[in-house]
């Protein structure tokens, strides 16, 4: 409830299964009302189509609003590419891009959230990078958010050595440069490592 105290669940169902490409999660459950609540129903679901390889496009709903409100939901769309021969043999590559929607009753939480990640690594280098960007409004009601109002932005490389002797004390050794970027959604730089 708003005050952080459990919510008493009076059932549920939960189906998980696999049928051919196709990947399928759904959860509901029924909650009882409590002194400051009404009782309610929660449901999640989520599907992945197998695209081959290292590859999947996805597919995330919620609807129900655990707190004080009258509903909420969240839709989501997810694609990964990967592929451990990217860029050939022992090159290893993938990219992921996602996109959130939410929607509440009431006043707020009609906000987006949404993003795109890649990475190539072999067993000497991996460079990786990341933007992102979460609106104000964005409120999912059946998850958590670590900040709204936010772009995020990432670059990371990093470089491993390895000994060919197999008797050195010191086998491998990693050594990793990144930058860290957040800004509110006005540009002001808000914090960056």
């Amino acid at each position: 409830d708003e005050n952080g105290a459990a919510l008493p669940i009076l059932g549920g169902v939960k189906y998980t299964g696999r049928q051919g490409r196709w990947n399928v999660g759904v959860l509901d459950v029924s909650v009882d009302s409590t002194d400051s609540l009404p009782g309610r129903n929660l449901a999640v679901a989520r599907a992945t189509y197998d695209l081959g390889g290292e590859s999947a496009v996805g597919l995330l709903a919620t609807d129900g609003q655990p707190g004080a409100g009258d509903g909420a939901s969240t839709l989501g769309l997810d694609l990964r590419l990967g592929d451990s021969r990217f860029f050939g043999p022992g090159h290893s590559g993938s990219l992921w891009a996602w996109g959130l929607d939410t929607h509440t009753a009431g006043e707020g939480g009609d906000g987006s959230a949404y993003g795109v990640e890649a990475q190539s690594r072999n067993s000497t280098w991996e460079v990786s990078g990341l933007a992102q960007r979460v609106e104000e409004e964005f409120d999912p009601a059946l998850g958590f958010v670590r900040r709204t109002g936010v772009d995020r932005s990432r670059l990371e490389t990093e470089y491993t050595w390895r000994s060919d002797d197999p008797e050195a004390w010191v086998r491998s050794w990693e050594t990793r440069i990144a930058v860290d970027v957040e800004r509110d959604l006005v540009g002001n730089e808000d914090s960056w490592a």
